[in-house]
């Protein structure tokens, strides 16, 4: 069984939960670590990392706001993937977060997509694991992100309300996502 704890720079594996997420995500993608660790101060942001027995396998971004959970980041150690622990994760996040709305971002599938075979496998995984499509997209740095969800739907508003909670009104006048 999987367990999960708050991520914290005096953990014995935050120098490979760091390169985890600097391999995994690009750099367009990521926030700054120290951005990330310092907003978990408010209630609902859980950044987390997982564990199977004594061996890092993942790591996780949560942000809960309203009645709604937005999974910002899950990335599975790249040296043991294909092992079930993605599945688990999405499984013990469904748990936890029973009666919330769960939303996560993927990049759109479309053919033209120089990785659209990486995409496809991407929404699958999330497909088999009770995700849907939410029919909304938002564009982000000029990449188009489907919307998935796993649960009831949700609004264009309480989408940008959560990530308002999260970055700040200051902050995302700049960052600011559209969803539609």
């Amino acid at each position: 069984m999987l367990q999960a704890i708050d991520v914290s720079t005096k953990m014995a594996d935050y120098e490979s939960l760091k390169q985890l997420y600097l391999r995994a995500f690009p750099r367009e993608e990521r926030f700054p670590l120290f951005f990330l660790i310092r907003q978990t101060k408010k209630a609902g942001i859980r950044f987390q990392a997982w564990y199977d027995g004594p061996t890092f396998v993942g790591l996780t971004y949560i942000i809960t706001y309203q009645g709604m959970t937005y999974l910002l980041f899950l990335a599975v150690n790249d040296q043991i993937r294909s092992k079930g622990y993605g599945s688990q994760i999405l499984k013990a996040i469904a748990k936890i977060y029973r009666g919330n709305t769960i939303t996560l971002l993927m990049e759109e599938v479309v053919t033209s997509a120089p990785n659209y075979q990486q995409r496809l496998k991407r929404q699958e995984f999330y497909f088999k694991n009770g995700f849907r499509d939410s029919r909304h997209t938002t564009v982000e740095y000029g990449v188009k992100y489907q919307m998935l969800v796993l649960g009831s739907d949700f609004t264009a508003k309480q989408y940008r309300d959560l990530f308002i909670y999260f970055v700040g009104p200051f902050v995302y006048r700049f960052y600011g996502t559209d969803v539609v």
